[in-house]
């Protein structure tokens, strides 16, 4: 196969697993050898090449993704209208503990650790997980090895380890609402059912919830839904760039994907505005998180807190 038509697969297939163009980051943590500039002098060219990057696509990169809007009154607005989509309102929740991408039964043991001993010290009123919980390394597109787990061995024990984390905050944290989000990993086998199986999807999806429900705990099971607290959007993402979630939904946001925890700010006519990333606590030098070129990496071990004095990530 050419190397360039081989590349334009791969962009196909890498965009389908992430629901989204990929950018050069993604494409080149996966295939480090490949010269894309190389082989088509841009990116840009590379996405046109495999079909990503339309016309309108490119009109839309060209416009800023944070409008100018002259009056305080209409950011409200935008914002309010936003809030309409919610699945969940709470309006009064003083302190917000967020933990990011867990990829079980892949998880860091020791920061998983450090969420118990926090959450029993911290006491919060909300407690969310906001996706890829489970990592469904098995259900993956990409190469994978077959010495790590069985597809039956790794979901049993992702969906007992998952069990016993929300029995355990329960226990913790007794006052605390508790909220799971959908992510992309958790939606990883519906994605492989549906195109090996497009007419048994509705038998997966109906499989999925219920293996993503837990006793005391709201589950949100679309991925494209959100969940709003006090006014705040919580999501799991698809952006790798901190603050991109929140220029595209002019409002604070709470996410995890990236792997990457922070907070960016942002000020518009006299407002400001952030995103929280959650980073994770997943187990980067497990052989489902080993998809890295090397072995150093820029994720973040912690998970993320709002209260009175705002969002942070806490750092493990």
């Amino acid at each position: 196969m050419d190397q360039k038509h081989y590349v334009v697969v791969k962009l196909k297939e890498l965009a389908h697993e992430l629901d989204r163009v990929p950018m050069i980051s993604d494409f080149q943590a996966i295939f480090p050898r490949i010269p894309v500039s190389l082989l088509f002098g841009t990116w840009d060219n590379a996405l046109r090449a495999a079909g990503l990057v339309t016309e309108e696509k490119e009109e839309l990169k060209k416009k800023d993704p944070f409008p100018p809007i002259d009056d305080p009154e209409k950011i409200r607005e935008v914002i309010q209208s936003k809030e309409m989509r919610n699945v969940v309102r709470l309006n009064h929740a003083e302190k917000i503990m967020v933990i990011g991408d867990m990829h079980l039964p892949f998880v860091n043991q020791n920061a998983l650790s450090m969420v118990y001993a926090f959450a029993y010290k911290e006491q919060p009123d909300v407690i969310v997980q906001v996706g890829d919980l489970f990592d469904q390394y098995s259900a993956s597109k990409f190469a994978r090895s077959l010495n790590v787990y069985t597809p039956k061995a790794e979901d049993e024990l992702a969906h007992q380890m998952a069990v016993e984390f929300w029995e355990k905050l329960a226990e913790l944290v007794p006052n605390a609402k508790r909220f799971q989000l959908m992510g992309n990993h958790d939606a990883r086998i519906l994605k492989r059912i549906v195109e090996k199986f497009p007419e048994g999807e509705h038998l997966i999806e109906q499989a999925m919830r219920q293996r993503m429900t837990f006793n005391g705990v709201h589950t949100i099971h679309d991925p494209t839904e959100e969940l709003f607290i006090n006014g705040i959007l919580f999501t799991h993402g698809h952006y790798s760039k901190l603050g991109a979630h929140r220029d595209y939904n002019q409002c604070n946001v709470v996410c995890g994907h990236s792997h990457r925890g922070g907070v960016n700010y942002r000020s518009y006519n006299g407002e400001t505005f952030w995103e929280l990333n959650a980073g994770f606590i997943g187990d980067p030098y497990s052989k489902a998180l080993s998809y890295r070129p090397q072995r150093i990496h820029n994720w973040t071990t912690g998970i993320g807190l709002i209260d009175e004095y705002g969002p942070r990530f806490i750092s493990f």
